[in-house]
């Protein structure tokens, strides 16, 4: 038999080539047999057979059996994966199931079992969408093919009987399912952990009632026990307790039973470590009968192991107090080096074996021998870490996500970290809110920027007199080696100062696809703080370019709109315009958010799209410009008003703008206007396939040419080499000990720059007085407090412009951040005091962040740095409650604090 394939070659059927005992046939059928009709099925078979030969012979050998050959690869590809997304079902159904019964009366289980039902439905809607194909019929014969039990022969009857519309249906239902699988499978494994824990505080408080149990029994007998005997008897009572519950409750029995064991070592000799392996081998094997012994046995065992690898310790010669303590301390530092990526877990561990066997104390169930410690060393510490630090709450967003090994575009589920979940386990807690007060006191009262917030004003309205806590967001990139770097999110609790990493996307995030969905699940859960009255989103910090990259706006060498917050041009940044600054006016028109959102509103293009015609011309004038990017119209839509190179832009209602084939109908889109971006503030020019990153190299370049072209015949009139001048830039916090080292240092040689030449000497004086200016700004931000009276600001402001005009005097140049520095002291007046919400108090926090990205594995990179900072979250949480009260400046006197009478 001869199955044709279209486009591919001819295949000879399994069991006719088992007939013949030859090769298959991978030939091209010529064009008159396929048009001919089946006359052949008169035929003999020998008649084929000479027929098959005859034509083998005449052509000469194509050499198409590579497509073949890549076909059958996608075909078992898209096999596994599609059996793993039925495996995954199957196990997280069952799984659930199973724990029904068991979870039904928790209430921390009700939101996974209800999350869990959605998730079923929503699988049920991939499955059979009302707006699609219908793969109900082959997910059933799917299911029943993987079930079968026969391997990967069980789905050749379903490849034969859908042919070319297999590969594309399994395809299809990956895609489709995938997500949500894993996603059911997650919850599944969530709910089961919760039950075992459930177990095993029901049996530890069964502990405490069984032990006096057993030895008022040893007492009735009038015999003393031994260890081994008591622990078989407290077993025996938990087989009584245990008869009518589920396999897992006699399962932690074990566990139970061991542990007092552990706590009970110090009394018995090392015959029973010898001794005790066969006797407790024997007991539980009778103690569990049906139920799951040999996962009841493997746990023992461990546990035993666990006791035997620790040392017994005579009464007599016990550590000191001081001792433990030392070795409690040796233990979290150990733990902080290994969290903050100073340290690996391999170098821990054998760190750990080495105090140990040279008699230090606290260390000993972190130690592995070296050669162990090499291949083990991470997860043996992770393990035992997890013990006092837990796995972090996590949430998965599905994310579109550029995988660089094979080239394509992915959607992925990115663990994140929500601004709730992390204020309930390390801000709403006594020890954080007792100090509330104080640090509302110094930082908040009678603050204009927090008293005119929306969620204060509805709060103070409702009657509410409970404290809305502000909160601060911050995002910036941070690059940890030579090539790789991520975008980090942060949120922090103002009062409290406490900075927790949302999330650290790294390279394999481009484009606006991928930062939309994180933002959008961070906005939501945000708006149900707000909608609580509990908090309040206070500020938003950013340096410029990640603020500019945000909102799409102009970076600052754009000639008409260098500025994102007015609507100076490039040709009023001159040292003229200084003199007609003042604290209410800038000397140009304001960007405010309204002026923002209007030009978003020109910029974009909403349109509804409700038949599935008008969705498949749109889908068909869509393409990448590349995989790692958005999708823009190739062609003019005049019939629905679009426009050629529009790009598609996600929103809730389509986050992944690859997913718009699948949607259900009606569907809003929105459309990005690229083409008019020239006209705007917003935008980055006529390089609409272009990353933010890549137009302001673009704009720079095009500067620099620019600026060669204006110039040529003064660079023409220079001698070969050009003189150099030595600058040095500093970055954030870098100016402040910096600027009082240069002060000091003027002000020492003052004697010797005054008989320098006069052009020289001057320049000396101009610098001299600008530095000076300079160092009274910064004693004026160094106040305590953040609010700041329009004294301050003046102040602020006048010091400002006498340092920008000695400065410029001097021979400076003009940046652009001397124009944004206006702002913010204008912005002061309202925020408050710069200091105290600037960027570069967070950006320690990259440092570390940086170290634990370096000291992670690309596979579990995301999940190992959530851990690790759930970790030093913790720790500080703890820190920050042994303190007596908050960690503040020293205060001044009220004389060089005008405003302290005040607050």
């Amino acid at each position: 038999m001869v199955i044709t394939v279209p486009g591919i070659e001819v295949v000879e059927d399994d069991k006719d080539a088992k007939a013949t005992n030859r090769k298959p046939n991978k030939r091209k059928v010529p064009k008159d047999f396929e048009e001919a009709p089946d006359e052949d099925a008169k035929t003999t078979e020998k008649d084929k057979k000479g027929k098959t030969e005859k034509d083998n012979k005449k052509e000469p050998a194509k050499p198409k059996a590579k497509a073949k050959a890549k076909q059958e690869g996608s075909v078992k590809e898209a096999e596994t994966a599609a059996r793993t997304v039925v495996l995954q079902i199957q196990r997280a159904s069952q799984t659930v199931e199973r724990l029904q019964a068991a979870l039904h009366g928790e209430q921390r289980a009700a939101p996974l079992m209800k999350e869990f039902d959605s998730l079923q439905a929503a699988l049920k809607m991939q499955v059979t969408p009302t707006d699609g194909d219908d793969l109900g019929e082959f997910v059933s014969e799917l299911k029943i093919a993987v079930f079968s039990g026969t391997g990967a022969s069980s789905t050749k009857t379903l490849k034969k009987d859908y042919k070319d519309r297999y590969l594309p249906l399994l395809t299809m239902f990956k895609d489709r399912c995938q997500g949500a699988a894993q996603q059911m499978l997650d919850l599944a494994n969530k709910m089961d952990n919760m039950f075992k824990a459930v177990s095993m505080e029901v049996l530890f408080c069964l502990t405490h009632l069984l032990v006096p149990l057993a030895l008022e029994l040893s007492t009735f007998f009038q015999k003393q026990l031994c260890l081994v005997e008591i622990n078989i008897l407290i077993s025996m009572l938990f087989r009584i307790f245990a008869l009518g519950e589920s396999s897992n409750v006699v399962f932690y029995s074990c566990r139970a039973s061991s542990c007092f064991v552990s706590k009970s070592r110090h009394l018995f000799n090392s015959f029973f470590y010898l001794s005790s392996s066969f006797v407790y081998s024997w007991f539980f094997l009778w103690c569990t009968c049906d139920l799951h012994w040999h996962s009841f046995l493997c746990q023992f065992s461990f546990k035993l192991f666990q006791i035997r690898e620790q040392p017994i310790e005579d009464e007599g010669s016990g550590p000191t107090p001081d001792q433990v303590l030392a070795g409690q301390q040796l233990r979290m530092f150990l733990l902080d080096r290994f969290c903050t990526g100073s340290l690996p877990g391999s170098d821990v561990a054998e760190l750990c074996h080495y105090v140990t066997q040279a008699g230090g104390t606290g260390v000993a169930t972190r130690a592995l021998n070296p050669e162990q410690a090499a291949r083990h060393g991470f997860e043996h510490i992770k393990l035992h870490a997890g013990k006092e630090y837990p796995e972090p709450d996590l949430d998965y967003v599905t994310v579109p996500l550029f995988e660089k090994q094979q080239s394509r575009r992915v959607a992925e589920k990115v663990p994140i970290m929500l601004p709730s979940t992390l204020f309930r386990k390390f801000v709403e807690v006594p020890s954080v809110q007792s100090k509330d007060e104080i640090n509302f006191r110094k930082m908040l009262h009678n603050l204009p920027c927090y008293d005119n917030h929306p969620v204060v004003q509805r709060a103070r309205a409702a009657g509410n007199t409970e404290l809305v806590r502000p909160i601060a967001l911050y995002w910036d990139g941070v690059r940890y080696s030579v090539h790789d770097s991520f975008t980090g999110f942060y949120v922090t609790d103002i009062l409290s100062e406490q900075k927790f990493v949302l999330k650290t996307c790294a390279a394999g995030c481009r484009g606006w696809c991928s930062i939309f969905p994180l933002l959008d699940a961070w906005v939501k859960d945000l708006e149900k703080l707000q909608a609580s009255l509990k908090y309040c989103v206070l500020d938003i910090q950013c340096d410029w370019p990640a603020y500019l990259e945000i909102i799409g706006g102009r970076f600052w060498n754009h000639n008409s709109h260098p500025c994102a917050l007015c609507r100076i041009s490039q040709d009023d940044m001159t040292a003229d315009n200084v003199h007609s600054i003042t604290l209410d006016n800038v000397g140009h028109l304001v960007y405010s958010s309204e002026d923002y959102n209007n030009d978003i509103g020109m910029f974009t293009k909403e349109i509804l799209v409700d038949t599935a015609e008008m969705l498949r011309t749109i889908a068909r004038n869509l393409e990448y410009s590349r995989l790692d990017r958005g999708r823009h119209l190739t062609a003019d839509l005049p019939r629905y008003g679009l426009r050629k190179n529009w790009r598609l832009e996600p929103s809730r209602r389509l986050p992944d703008v690859s997913q718009l084939e699948y949607q259900e109908l009606p569907l809003r889109v929105i459309f990005w206007i690229v083409w008019n971006l020239t006209m705007g503030m917003i935008g980055n020019e006529d390089t609409y396939n272009l990353s933010a990153k890549a137009a302001e190299s673009h704009g720079l370049l095009r500067f620099v040419l620019w600026l060669l072209h204006k110039y040529a015949d003064e660079f023409a009139k220079q001698p070969d080499e050009l003189a150099r001048k030595f600058a040095l830039l500093t970055a954030s916090a870098e100016s402040h000990g910096l600027l009082r080292f240069v002060l000091w240092l003027l002000h020492k040689y003052a004697d010797e720059f005054a008989k320098q030449p006069d052009e020289l000497a001057r320049k000396f004086a101009l610098l001299t007085a600008c530095a000076e200016a300079a160092h009274a700004m910064d004693e004026l931000l160094e106040l305590e407090f953040r609010q700041f009276t329009r004294q301050h600001c003046q102040a602020l402001l006048q010091l400002y412009l006498r340092f920008l005009t000695l400065y410029l005097k001097a021979g400076g140049v003009w940046r652009p951040k001397c124009h944004l520095l206006v702002h913010m002291i204008q912005r002061a007046l309202h925020r408050g005091n710069p200091r105290l919400y600037s960027t570069y108090r967070d950006e320690s926090l990259n440092g570390v962040i940086a170290k634990i990205a370096r000291s992670a594995h690309r596979s579990t990179w995301s999940n190992v740095i959530h851990w690790k900072c759930n970790f030093l979250q913790q720790k500080k949480l703890e820190d920050h409650a042994a303190e007596g009260e908050c960690k503040k400046r020293p205060s001044r006197s009220p004389k060089q604090n005008p405003g302290a009478q005040n607050h």
